[in-house]
C-alpha cells in the first residue's frame, strides 16, 4: 500500500461468501492488492480462514505477502492448517504454496459435546469457524462447539497453549494486543456470546492468551 513500517500492509485481500441459510457452503478467495486483479480461489467449501503476519517473516519496507489460515471438515475432522502464499516475486498470478504446519483440533475429548443454537442473525450463521491472529498465536474457535483452541507460530509450528469451553454460541471475536503481565507478553480474544436464555442478549468474554515458559491461557 506505499506505508512503510508498521503502517505497511498486506498485498492480499481476503474475502469469504456464502448465503445466509444455515449449512450453507463457505466460499474463500484471496485478491492481489498490487495491480494485478489476480483472484485465488481458496476453498469452495471452508468452515473459517483468515491472513496472518508472523513475526518471524522480514517484510519489504512497504508491504508484505501474508500466510493463510484455515479450518476444513475433512471426513469429521478438524484441521487448522497455516500455508505460504506465492506471487513469484510480482511476476506471476497469486498461488498457493506449501502447508507450513497443520494439526487436528481435539474436539472429541470432551465427555459431551454440546452444541449451541445460533441466534437469529442477518448474515447468516456462516462461517462455522473463526479464525484470530496475532503476534504469534493463532486462534480458532469452533462457534457452535463453543471451542477456543489457542496454538503458538513464533516457532514455526502450531505448538498447542491450552483449550477451553465457553458453553455459549460465539457470535463473533477479535484479538488485540494485550498488556504486559508478570514479565510476559499477552494478547487479549475478545468474543461476543449469545446468552442461552435468550438467544437475542449477548455478553462480551475475554481471554488472555500469555506466552510464558509454560504457555498459558486465563
Amino acid at each position: 500500500n506505499g506505508e512503510k513500517g508498521t503502517n505497511a500492509r498486506s498485498t492480499v485481500a481476503l474475502v469469504t461468501a456464502s448465503s445466509v441459510a444455515s449449512g450453507s457452503p463457505v466460499e474463500a478467495y484471496c485478491i492481489s492488492l498490487d495491480g494485478q486483479n489476480t483472484i485465488l480461489p481458496i476453498s469452495h467449501n471452508i468452515m473459517g480462514t483468515a491472513l496472518y503476519h508472523p513475526l518471524s517473516s522480514v517484510p519489504s519496507p512497504t508491504h508484505f505477502l501474508p500466510l493463510l489460515v484455515t479450518v476444513v471438515d475433512e471426513q469429521s475432522q478438524f484441521i487448522l492448517c497455516v500455508e505460504c502464499l506465492t506471487d513469484g516475486d510480482g511476476n506471476s498470478c497469486l498461488g498457493q504454496g506449501n502447508i507450513l504446519a497443520s494439526v487436528v483440533l481435539d474436539i472429541n475429548d470432551e465427555d459431551s459435546v454440546e452444541s449451541f443454537e445460533p441466534p437469529p442473525m442477518s448474515m447468516g450463521s456462516s462461517p462455522e469457524a473463526l479464525c484470530c491472529c496475532r503476534d504469534g498465536f493463532i486462534v480458532a474457535i469452533i462457534r457452535r462447539l463453543s471451542l477456543v483452541f489457542v496454538y503458538d507460530f513464533s516457532n514455526g509450528d502450531l505448538a498447542h497453549v491450552g483449550k477451553c469451553r465457553l458453553n455459549q454460541y460465539i457470535v463473533d471475536a477479535a484479538i488485540r494486543e494485550g498488556d504486559a503481565h508478570n514479565g510476559a507478553d499477552f494478547v487479549e480474544l475478545v468474543m461476543l456470546v449469545s446468552e442461552n436464555e435468550d438467544p437475542k442478549d449477548g455478553r462480551i468474554a475475554s481471554i488472555k492468551i500469555g506466552r510464558t515458559s509454560r504457555r498459558s491461557i486465563q
